[in-house]
């Protein structure tokens, strides 16, 4: 039975994915790595910040910089450019509010930073609905391991059988399933590629807490 429902933030709840992918690709520019932010969000979407930027530069064949130079001016951009501008994405809020009404149990799991992910609920004026964060700098291992997915399950004493993730990128969704933890994915343009989900939604208003429950 479905007991929790955990949502991964940016490009779920919040249109900050696409904050981040152009943050990252102006910065990549700057090491002679041009990727648009739509190919960025298809192929390295949910990453942890380390990982992410050894796999791109492996990837490119171009020498690795100094990481925590790289993640500390990417950081400092996303909190200036979210700090008045961020929105959420159309239905989830409504989503969220028919869920807690129906007392599910409910987290945030992303790979951003546990104080980046709290100002963005702050700032769309929901942190009060979730019951628990996690952030993948507090686990070994980011996106598509399933360690953030789990830790959120223990947050909410939930067993993992018991949870559903909702997850936009192909690297969460394998997370998930990973984790043993059902799965929709949030595509909002479906190529009709496979994707590792339990479901695929286009809009928020294909679900509600009664649809979540019979998953």
């Amino acid at each position: 039975m479905i007991r929790a429902v955990i949502f991964d933030m940016d490009g779920v709840i919040s249109d900050t994915q696409k904050i981040f992918s152009s943050v990252e690709s102006e910065q990549l520019k700057k090491y002679g790595i041009h990727v648009t932010p739509e190919k960025l969000e298809e192929k390295y979407a949910a990453m942890s910040d380390r990982p992410f930027y050894e796999k791109i530069f492996k990837d490119y064949e171009k020498p690795l910089p100094n990481i925590e130079t790289l993640m500390q001016k990417k950081w400092e951009k996303m909190f200036m450019l979210t700090e008045k501008n961020v929105e959420a994405l159309p239905g989830v809020v409504k989503l969220i509010t028919d869920l807690k009404n129906h007392n599910f149990k409910l987290a945030v799991a992303s790979a951003s930073l546990f104080n980046f992910i709290e100002n963005v609920l702050q700032a769309l004026k929901i942190k009060n609905m979730f019951d628990s964060i996690a952030s993948s700098e507090e686990v070994k291992n980011g996106k598509p391991a399933p360690d953030v997915f789990l830790l959120a399950a223990k947050r909410l004493e939930i067993d993992p059988k018991d949870c559903i993730v909702i997850e936009d990128s192909i690297n969460g969704m394998i997370a998930a399933k990973t984790a043993g933890m059902k799965c929709i994915g949030y595509v909002r343009k479906n190529t009709k590629k496979q994707y590792p989900a339990d479901k695929i939604i286009e809009n928020f208003s294909e679900m509600n807490s009664e649809k979540i429950q019979k998953l």
